[in-house]
């Protein structure tokens, strides 16, 4: 052998077993020990999802050894953030919390994305919480038989088209035959929520922990829960499950559309990572977001603060998301007309 083929061969070795040294540090629990983690929020501080990301941030470094910097990029309906986590490097290090229902309906009604929603590395989900919509204390409003009678458009303010607020806002307003104006400009779920108290507009629909200091204070008014399960704190409030086969009110044609905004509340708020994520790095990473959601210490500070803590791993969450995407064509149709018709 001539001393460059021994030179190569010895190269070629050498390459193998850092690669195969640097796989099985991956391996080990410490691969992310001193490590900094991005999680990233796509929306604006101050609501549901900047909420749970900065409450879970703690316990993840607990149970990986990294530091979890906390970083919110609003934008585009959640999207310039969701692609930043789903294009990051893939080494685990950037992790985001998605709004998983709202990707899964901008994905079945066509729309280009820049992701393929079943490729994230999905690392569980944290919260499926029930949603409901809500009135200003400033509006005429105070039902939704009041906005079915009413002569004039009611206007809603969204988190941007696409977003899970505009989604249910197209399917309840299309289910039960409300004329409606849908006002889009807002970054986050703050700025929707404060559009309300001011009187702006004259209701929006989110996650009970992102209106309930505003319900508390009396500023808006409860008209409908719907999704997980009805909350003793909404008592009084209709429920959308036990009022689907008795209100007059919802349009029967239209009926599928309000079934499917309850059951894709499910999906909830799904934390993930990197599209080619290696496997062994997910599945450390995947452990860790478990444990942490899992952890004692976290469970009651959820529960002083009255977030709901709805825990799925992340093999768990992937299925929610494919049985999404799975939905068949008509109803499919049907969503993509509703969608559309407030844009």
């Amino acid at each position: 052998m001539s001393l460059c083929a021994a030179l190569f061969l010895l190269f070629v070795t050498w390459v193998s077993d850092l690669q195969g040294a640097e796989k099985a540090a991956r391996k080990g629990a410490d691969y992310f020990n001193r490590k900094t983690i991005t999680f990233l929020v796509p929306v604006s501080p101050g609501g549901g999802f900047d909420s749970y990301a900065r409450m879970l941030a703690p316990f993840i470094e607990k149970y990986t050894g990294s530091t979890v910097v906390v970083k919110n990029v609003p934008g585009g309906g959640t999207l310039v953030g969701t692609i930043q986590v789903y294009k990051a490097k893939p080494d685990g290090l950037t992790i985001g919390i998605l709004e998983a229902a709202s990707l899964a309906i901008r994905t079945l009604s066509g729309d280009s994305l820049g992701f393929d929603l079943n490729k994230f590395t999905w690392l569980g989900r944290i919260s499926a919480e029930q949603r409901l919509f809500v009135v200003s204390k400033k509006s005429p409003y105070r039902s939704i038989d009041d906005m079915v009678k009413a002569t004039k458009p009611v206007k809603f303010s969204a988190v941007g088209v696409g977003s899970t607020t505009y989604n249910d806002v197209c399917m309840f307003v299309e289910g039960f035959g409300i004329k409606a104006q849908l006002v889009t400009a807002y970054e986050g779920t703050s700025e929707a929520d404060l559009a309300v108290v001011r009187g702006d507009v004259d209701a929006v629909e989110g996650t009970y922990i992102s209106k309930r200091k505003f319900i508390e204070s009396g500023d808006v008014l409860p008209i409908l829960q719907f999704g997980s399960e009805p909350l003793a704190a909404l008592k009084g409030t209709p429920v959308l499950e036990e009022i689907m086969d008795q209100s007059k009110l919802i349009r029967t044609e239209e009926k599928p559309l309000l079934v499917f905004m309850s059951n894709i509340t499910k999906v909830g708020r799904g934390i993930a990572t990197a599209t080619g994520t290696p496997q062994d790095i997910a599945q450390i990473l995947s452990k860790a977001v478990t444990q942490a959601l899992n952890d004692p210490q976290l469970r009651e500070i959820a529960a002083k603060r009255q977030f709901a803590i709805h825990a799925l791993t992340g093999p768990e969450e992937q299925q929610l998301v494919k049985r999404v995407l799975e939905t068949p064509g008509p109803l499919r149709a049907k969503l993509v007309k509703t969608l559309s018709k407030y844009k």
